[in-house]
Protein backbone atom coordinates (compact mmCIF):
# COMPACT_ATOMS: atom_id res chain seq x y z
CA UNK A 1 0.00 0.00 0.00
CA UNK A 2 1.09 3.82 -0.86
CA UNK A 3 1.91 6.03 2.15
CA UNK A 4 -0.85 8.46 0.58
CA UNK A 5 -3.49 8.91 -1.70
CA UNK A 6 -3.53 10.95 -4.42
CA UNK A 7 -5.65 14.08 -5.00
CA UNK A 8 -7.94 12.52 -7.54
CA UNK A 9 -8.08 9.26 -5.57
CA UNK A 10 -9.66 11.57 -2.60
CA UNK A 11 -11.79 13.45 -4.90
CA UNK A 12 -13.15 9.93 -6.41
CA UNK A 13 -13.98 8.55 -2.42
CA UNK A 14 -15.40 11.93 -1.66
CA UNK A 15 -17.41 12.62 -4.75
CA UNK A 16 -19.32 8.92 -3.80
CA UNK A 17 -19.55 9.22 -0.36
CA UNK A 18 -21.11 12.85 -0.88
CA UNK A 19 -23.70 11.15 -3.41
CA UNK A 20 -27.19 10.62 -2.42
CA UNK A 21 -26.30 6.99 -3.22
CA UNK A 22 -22.99 7.28 -0.51
CA UNK A 23 -24.95 8.78 1.84
CA UNK A 24 -27.75 6.56 1.64
CA UNK A 25 -25.25 3.65 1.96
CA UNK A 26 -23.48 5.14 4.79
CA UNK A 27 -27.04 6.25 6.60
CA UNK A 28 -27.43 2.16 6.23
CA UNK A 29 -24.09 1.30 7.88
CA UNK A 30 -25.34 3.35 10.93
CA UNK A 31 -28.81 2.02 11.15
CA UNK A 32 -28.14 -1.51 10.70
CA UNK A 33 -24.99 -1.78 12.71
CA UNK A 34 -24.85 -5.24 14.06
CA UNK A 35 -23.47 -4.38 17.48
CA UNK A 36 -25.85 -1.63 17.93
CA UNK A 37 -28.75 -3.92 16.48
CA UNK A 38 -28.12 -7.62 17.42
CA UNK A 39 -31.77 -8.70 17.69
CA UNK A 40 -32.86 -6.88 14.88
CA UNK A 41 -29.57 -8.93 12.86
CA UNK A 42 -30.33 -12.43 14.64
CA UNK A 43 -34.12 -12.27 13.86
CA UNK A 44 -33.33 -11.26 10.47
CA UNK A 45 -30.57 -14.15 10.25
CA UNK A 46 -33.31 -16.54 11.62
CA UNK A 47 -36.01 -15.28 9.22
CA UNK A 48 -33.54 -14.79 5.86
CA UNK A 49 -30.42 -15.01 6.29
CA UNK A 50 -27.48 -14.81 3.54
CA UNK A 51 -28.78 -18.11 1.82
CA UNK A 52 -32.40 -16.74 1.75
CA UNK A 53 -31.63 -14.01 -0.22
CA UNK A 54 -32.03 -14.11 -4.19
CA UNK A 55 -29.16 -15.20 -6.07
CA UNK A 56 -28.21 -11.50 -7.94
CA UNK A 57 -28.44 -10.20 -4.06
CA UNK A 58 -26.14 -12.85 -3.06
CA UNK A 59 -24.00 -12.54 -6.08
CA UNK A 60 -23.91 -8.70 -5.32
CA UNK A 61 -22.89 -9.07 -1.50
CA UNK A 62 -20.19 -11.34 -2.54
CA UNK A 63 -18.93 -9.23 -4.88
CA UNK A 64 -18.75 -6.18 -2.21
CA UNK A 65 -17.55 -8.70 0.55
CA UNK A 66 -14.55 -8.91 -1.78
CA UNK A 67 -14.15 -5.53 -2.50
CA UNK A 68 -14.15 -4.60 1.22
CA UNK A 69 -11.65 -7.75 1.98
CA UNK A 70 -13.71 -8.06 4.69
CA UNK A 71 -12.90 -11.28 5.60
CA UNK A 72 -9.53 -11.16 5.12
CA UNK A 73 -9.32 -8.03 7.19
CA UNK A 74 -10.94 -9.70 9.82
CA UNK A 75 -8.63 -13.09 9.37
CA UNK A 76 -5.65 -10.71 9.88
CA UNK A 77 -6.93 -8.60 12.40
CA UNK A 78 -7.34 -11.88 14.59
CA UNK A 79 -3.83 -13.76 14.03
CA UNK A 80 -2.57 -10.11 14.70
CA UNK A 81 -4.31 -10.33 18.22
CA UNK A 82 -3.49 -13.97 18.59
CA UNK A 83 -0.02 -13.55 18.21
CA UNK A 84 -0.02 -10.20 20.46
CA UNK A 85 -1.38 -11.72 23.00
CA UNK A 86 0.29 -14.76 22.95
CA UNK A 87 3.98 -12.56 22.80
CA UNK A 88 3.33 -10.05 25.62
CA UNK A 89 2.05 -13.28 27.93
CA UNK A 90 5.22 -15.03 26.97
CA UNK A 91 7.86 -14.23 29.66
CA UNK A 92 5.37 -15.47 32.23
CA UNK A 93 5.55 -18.85 30.94
CA UNK A 94 8.49 -20.97 31.51
CA UNK A 95 11.30 -20.78 29.16
CA UNK A 96 10.58 -24.19 27.75
CA UNK A 97 7.27 -23.47 27.19
CA UNK A 98 7.74 -19.76 25.29
CA UNK A 99 7.84 -19.92 21.46
CA UNK A 100 9.42 -16.62 19.17
CA UNK A 101 6.77 -14.55 18.09
CA UNK A 102 8.09 -15.98 14.15
CA UNK A 103 6.81 -19.63 15.56
CA UNK A 104 3.80 -17.86 17.09
CA UNK A 105 3.07 -16.21 13.86
CA UNK A 106 3.72 -19.60 11.92
CA UNK A 107 1.18 -21.45 13.91
CA UNK A 108 -1.45 -18.59 13.78
CA UNK A 109 -1.00 -18.68 10.12
CA UNK A 110 -1.28 -22.16 10.12
CA UNK A 111 -5.42 -21.81 11.15
CA UNK A 112 -5.58 -19.10 8.43
CA UNK A 113 -7.79 -21.50 6.21
CA UNK A 114 -10.27 -22.36 9.09
CA UNK A 115 -10.83 -18.84 9.79
CA UNK A 116 -11.41 -17.44 6.91
CA UNK A 117 -14.01 -19.93 6.21
CA UNK A 118 -15.64 -19.45 9.24
CA UNK A 119 -15.10 -15.67 8.91
CA UNK A 120 -16.88 -15.55 5.48
CA UNK A 121 -19.77 -16.86 6.31
CA UNK A 122 -19.94 -13.87 9.54
CA UNK A 123 -19.16 -10.94 6.61
CA UNK A 124 -21.45 -12.36 4.33
CA UNK A 125 -24.05 -12.26 6.83
CA UNK A 126 -23.76 -8.82 8.44
CA UNK A 127 -23.12 -7.18 5.01
CA UNK A 128 -26.39 -8.51 3.60
CA UNK A 129 -27.87 -7.56 6.89
CA UNK A 130 -26.07 -3.62 6.92
CA UNK A 131 -27.31 -3.70 2.98
CA UNK A 132 -30.67 -5.20 3.16
CA UNK A 133 -32.96 -2.16 2.32
CA UNK A 134 -30.81 -0.69 -0.83
CA UNK A 135 -31.09 -1.63 -4.05
CA UNK A 136 -28.75 -4.36 -5.68
CA UNK A 137 -27.56 -1.23 -7.78
CA UNK A 138 -26.41 0.56 -4.88
CA UNK A 139 -24.60 -2.63 -3.80
CA UNK A 140 -23.05 -2.85 -6.96
CA UNK A 141 -22.51 0.88 -7.48
CA UNK A 142 -20.66 0.65 -3.77
CA UNK A 143 -18.15 -2.39 -5.17
CA UNK A 144 -17.26 -0.56 -8.38
CA UNK A 145 -15.94 2.69 -6.29
CA UNK A 146 -14.24 -0.24 -3.73
CA UNK A 147 -12.77 -1.79 -6.85
CA UNK A 148 -11.18 0.86 -8.21
CA UNK A 149 -7.47 1.80 -7.18
CA UNK A 150 -8.54 4.43 -4.55
CA UNK A 151 -11.25 2.51 -3.14
CA UNK A 152 -8.59 -0.67 -2.34
CA UNK A 153 -6.13 2.08 -1.28
CA UNK A 154 -8.89 3.17 1.35
CA UNK A 155 -9.82 -0.52 2.08
CA UNK A 156 -6.02 -1.34 3.03
CA UNK A 157 -5.57 1.42 5.09
CA UNK A 158 -8.80 0.80 7.25
CA UNK A 159 -8.41 -3.10 7.76
CA UNK A 160 -3.96 -2.14 8.41
CA UNK A 161 -5.51 0.34 10.86
CA UNK A 162 -7.71 -1.81 11.69
CA UNK A 163 -5.78 -4.87 12.26
CA UNK A 164 -2.90 -2.54 14.28
CA UNK A 165 -5.35 -1.12 16.79
CA UNK A 166 -6.60 -4.37 17.91
CA UNK A 167 -3.15 -5.67 18.01
CA UNK A 168 -1.95 -3.06 19.90
CA UNK A 169 -5.00 -3.45 22.30
CA UNK A 170 -4.21 -7.64 22.57
CA UNK A 171 -0.81 -6.75 23.27
CA UNK A 172 -1.97 -4.09 26.34
CA UNK A 173 -4.37 -6.95 27.80
CA UNK A 174 -1.64 -9.23 27.46
CA UNK A 175 0.98 -7.30 29.56
CA UNK A 176 -1.70 -6.50 32.15
CA UNK A 177 -3.17 -10.35 32.04
CA UNK A 178 1.17 -11.29 32.70
CA UNK A 179 1.17 -8.58 35.63
CA UNK A 180 -1.77 -10.33 37.05
CA UNK A 181 -0.44 -14.12 36.50
CA UNK A 182 3.42 -13.11 37.92
CA UNK A 183 1.39 -11.15 40.98
CA UNK A 184 -0.70 -14.21 41.59
CA UNK A 185 2.42 -16.60 41.62
CA UNK A 186 4.43 -14.67 43.65
CA UNK A 187 1.72 -15.15 46.14
CA UNK A 188 1.57 -18.90 45.73
CA UNK A 189 -1.67 -18.84 43.89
Amino acid sequence: MRDAMSTNEIRLLVEFYSSDRGRSLREAELNNGILEHSGRFQQWYADTGFYGLDDDRQLAVKALESAMQATEGAVDAMIGMQVAMQVSLSPALPAEQRLSPQELLSAAQGQRTELTHAYRKSSLATIAFVFKDQPIEAIEAYTDVLQTAAGQNFVSALNTGLTKGLFNAAEQLGVSIQEILVGRVGQGA
